[in-house]
């Protein structure tokens, strides 16, 4: 199934539902992950864990180890991930 997005830039399609995802917001890997999305990638926001997520939610990483990104937010900086 074919999925559309509009946005400010213009809009994109996926052909099918992404399966590398990089989500970009300090905790929006949370949301992803109660939804059974692991991301490839996730954006470092406080603490100790290697993984980059909280506590709560290491074991809905299923043991995948997903690069954690550290700094500004730049699109451009997860395009080596190839997300999507």
């Amino acid at each position: 199934m074919a999925l559309r997005f509009t946005h400010a830039s213009g809009g994109m399609s996926l052909p099918a539902p992404a399966r590398r995802v990089v989500p970009l917001g300090y905790a929006s890997h949370d949301t992803l992950l109660a939804l059974g999305v692991v991301p490839v990638a996730l954006r470092f926001w406080y603490g100790g864990s290697d993984s980059g997520v909280r506590p709560w939610a290491e074991p809905l990483l299923g043991g995948a180890r997903p690069e954690v990104l550290r700094g500004g937010s730049r699109w451009s900086g997860s395009r080596p991930l190839r997300p999507i």
